[in-house]
């Protein structure tokens, strides 16, 4: 039997309060506000989104996560924190920064006991690196 993963509920009174010091009316106003402004949010998420703009992504849903820590609302804040790792793991700089701080000779070293090679993969045109093909 398959075990059903539990999903975290649209919004959490009980982690609003904590995250305002129990302050019941500031958790709704700071609730309200989010609300008010997920449509635009959400507009300009998609804009980036279909630009692939990663970076202005990763820094747009950063900022929105910002706001959904302190309104108790676990489960948009779970979303916006996997497109965040998403953005993030599509930008180029990202991709090419992991790349370069990969030990590749110590990883020869482990694991193929020094018999493999070590290198350090090239940009080519139209290749998924560059973000262009």
């Amino acid at each position: 039997m398959g075990q059903d993963r539990l999903e975290p509920p649209p919004w959490d009174e009980r982690v609003a309060l904590a995250a305002t010091g129990g302050d019941a009316d500031l958790a709704r106003e700071l609730l309200v506000i989010l609300t008010n402004g997920l449509a635009d949010d959400l507009a300009r998420i998609t804009q980036l989104f279909q630009a692939a703009d990663w970076s202005a992504l990763a820094g747009t849903t950063h900022h929105l996560r910002g706001a959904t820590s302190y309104c108790g609302v676990p489960a948009l804040d779970g979303a916006l924190q996997d497109l965040e790792r998403a953005a993030i793991i599509g930008n180029r700089d990202f991709r090419l920064g992991i790349s370069h701080a990969i030990d590749r000779e110590t990883i020869n070293d482990v694991v193929y006991l020094g018999q493999g090679g070590v290198s350090q993969g090239v940009e080519t045109s139209g290749s998924t690196l560059t973000g262009t093909g």
